[in-house]
This record gives structure tokens, sequence and C-alpha cells, in this order.
């Protein structure tokens, strides 16, 4: 006999705080709202299976190709579940920043600014087979922040 095992999928809500260089002849704006379209468009449901895993150096070497782009400073991704998202979490350790960007050495569950362990994971967003990762708010979970030398 066959078996057939039907299960929910899950999404998993994803957000990305970027740190770039911007060239100082080009528009801050403009390279901002590109980056951001850049990392939404490679998000999009439609362009992933269930089960996909994500390779963040994928994403980080299309943000450094980009006109106006001098330099990827940084690339963050945290698992967003609460209001609005959904609650299924990444099976990935999490660690925790603090408002100046510093590795928090005591990590407090409760608190915000939690990240998943890039490094530890050499750079890929892991999944189970039953579900997929999602930017769910583009111009609220895709965060970037300009360095620009005068």
């Amino acid at each position: 006999n066959d078996l057939v095992e039907i299960r929910s999928g899950k999404i998993i809500n994803l957000s990305f705080d970027i740190e770039i260089f911007v060239d100082k002849t080009y528009d801050k704006g403009d390279v901002v709202r590109r980056v951001i379209d850049l990392v939404y468009d490679y998000m999009d449901i439609t362009k992933h299976i269930m089960g996909e895993d994500i390779f963040v150096g994928d994403i980080e070497k299309e943000i450094s190709k980009l006109d106006g782009v001098q330099n990827l400073v940084s690339l963050k991704v945290a698992n967003e579940t609460g209001e609005g998202y959904s609650h299924s979490m990444i099976t990935q350790s999490l660690e925790q920043y603090d408002s100046c960007g510093n590795l928090v050495d005591d990590y407090d569950d409760m608190s915000e600014n939690k990240y998943i362990d890039l490094k530890e994971s050499d750079k890929v967003l892991f999944t189970e087979s039953n579900s997929m990762f999602e930017v769910k708010y583009k111009n609220r979970d895709i965060r970037v922040s300009v360095k620009q030398r005068q």
C-alpha cells in the first residue's frame, strides 16, 4: 500500500537589516530603493519552492553589484513573528545585538533585535520540507542604512 501524508505548509516571515556604503555621486534614496526592490524580488515566494534553503551569499552578491553600492557593510536576517506575521519559527540559532549593533553575550529571549546566526549556518537559511520563507511587508521588513564618505 502507498501512504500519502498531507501536512499544512508553514510560512516563516523574515526581515532584513542591511548596511551599505553608497558612492557619493549617486542619490542615496534611489540606491536604497533599488536594494529594497532587489531583496524583495529575490525573496518572492513565486521564485522558490517549499523546503528550499536560501543562500544569503547570493543576496549579498546581487546587492554588491548594484550601481551606487560601493560596499555591503553588513546584512542581518531576523525571523519576524507575532502580530501581523506568521507564528512559525526558524529552527536555526538566534543571536542578539544591542542598539549600537554589538553582539550581546547574555541572550534575552523576550528582547527585540534577535537575528538568525548566519555565521553558524555558513550564511544559509535552512527550512523544513513543509516551510518556506517570505518577506511580508516590503517597506517595513527590509531596512537599509546608508554610509557615505563626503
